[in-house]
């Protein structure tokens, strides 16, 4: 017997799988970090922080909006270090805000307002939470695909624009970077739903960047928001700094996927016949909204009988109502009629469902998960037994860390 710890909220559960089943534990392959993140970060942006984005910073209002979703620990790191830059340049405590961009969240990680509040140099700082509801918006117009923008009014109306994210990869956008601060972080609900209701066509995968339409509308509202500075970072699971990118916001997001983008991808030289996968602990699985996408590599392995044990435990809840409200539905074009965010992630769920069953450990009650057609368990290894019995097939492949490792099949 092999026992597989699996990332759950933020702590592990663990799964045993028989020895003669077990294809594999198949994880993205990292680096050892960098040995000093302070100076990394320092250098980085001290050497982009040149030309008019320095002349910006000694006048008029700075706003710094982060991914809401970082690393605490590495996120205070980055934003004290932007600060220190800006304070250097004669800008003073009162002419710099810090904004959160949850997204569709209800509210911030409290850990990551705790970290950036232990900061030095964030301790005088305003500090907005840019969640589901937020009310202070700015219109920037629309997108070539129609997308209404609308974001934070602090950030749109700041003279010197900041944007601190991170690059990994992402079921819709096909690598996450520092536009998704923009969208869906410090955007409206509506722009969200108008840029994500394209998933329903196609969700493109992890790593699929070319040709990709959710990608091109989100790098659109970037344009459209008039960024002067990203800051890109690539971080280990375990919150270890990987890579710091600085300077124009699509140039470093290319080069975070041009130093790490195969670090993330995975042989798989046979299909599996149970999939063990979870989401990745607490950033990617703080609720199912965000979860799901795990599933979607899934589909390329999938043949009929496919069985995929998914471990997440959303402590936030469903995340969004389209998983509550759409459930039943079962065709796309239900779906796109009574389209609210969401919709596109209960659309992958019954796609994936019609060639595999999907059995879920997370805290969510039956209630939530068995309309969705989700059987549940208390225990990964509950689950199991479930799965496998009266099976005969019982090929076993086990992925900890679902939403950010991208399996390719030989």
């Amino acid at each position: 017997m092999v026992e597989c710890w699996l990332p759950y909220g933020k702590t592990e559960i663990h799964i045993t799988v028989p020895i003669q089943d077990l294809m594999g534990i198949l994880e993205p392959r990292f680096n050892q970090p960098l040995e000093d993140a302070p100076t990394s970060l320092e250098k980085a942006i001290a050497e982009a922080f040149k030309g008019e984005a320095a002349e910006k910073a000694s006048g008029g209002l700075a706003a710094i909006a982060i991914d809401g979703a970082l690393n605490p620990s590495l996120a205070a790191l980055a934003s004290s270090k932007v600060v220190e830059r800006l304070r250097g340049g004669g800008a003073s405590p009162d002419s710099i805000v810090l904004i959160v961009g949850n997204g569709w969240r209800r509210h911030s990680d409290p850990q990551l307002i705790e970290a950036l509040r232990a900061q030095g140099p964030l301790r005088d700082l305003k500090i907005y939470e840019h969640t589901l509801r937020a009310g202070e918006l700015t219109d920037l117009g629309a997108t070539e695909r129609g997308t209404m923008v609308s974001i934070n009014r602090h950030f749109a109306s700041a003279q010197l624009r900041i944007v601190i994210g991170e690059t990994h990869p992402d079921a819709l956008t096909g690598f996450k970077g520092p536009q998704d601060v923009l969208l869906p972080g410090i955007s409206s609900l509506k722009t969200v739903e108008m840029n994500r209701i394209h998933a329903l066509r196609e969700v493109p995968g992890p790593g699929k960047v070319e040709g990709n339409q959710l990608l091109e509308d989100v790098m659109e509202v970037a344009k459209l928001a008039d960024v002067d500075l990203a800051v890109n970072i690539v971080s280990s699971p375990e919150g270890g700094l990987l890579g710091v990118y600085a300077g124009d916001l699509e140039e470093v997001w290319r080069r975070a996927i041009s130093d790490f983008g195969e670090a993330f991808r995975v042989r798989v030289e046979n299909r599996p016949e149970i999939l063990v996968l979870s989401a990745g602990g607490f950033k990617h699985d703080h609720d199912l909204y965000s979860a799901i996408w795990a599933l979607s590599p899934a589909k390329d392995m999938a043949d009929r009988g496919f069985l995929i044990i998914l471990a997440a435990e959303c402590s936030e809840g469903l995340g969004v109502e389209g998983l509550r409200t759409l459930s039943k539905m079962e065709r796309v074009e239900e779906l796109r009629r009574s389209y609210t965010l969401g919709a596109e992630a209960v659309n992958l769920l019954k796609s994936t469902l019609r060639r595999s069953q999907v059995h879920i450990v997370s805290a969510l009650p039956r209630s939530y998960l068995e309309p969705l057609g989700l059987k549940p368990h208390r225990t990964a290894n509950e689950a199991l037994a479930s799965a496998v019995e009266g099976r005969r097939g019982r090929k076993t492949l086990v992925i900890p860390r679902g939403c950010i490792t991208i399996p390719e099949l030989s």
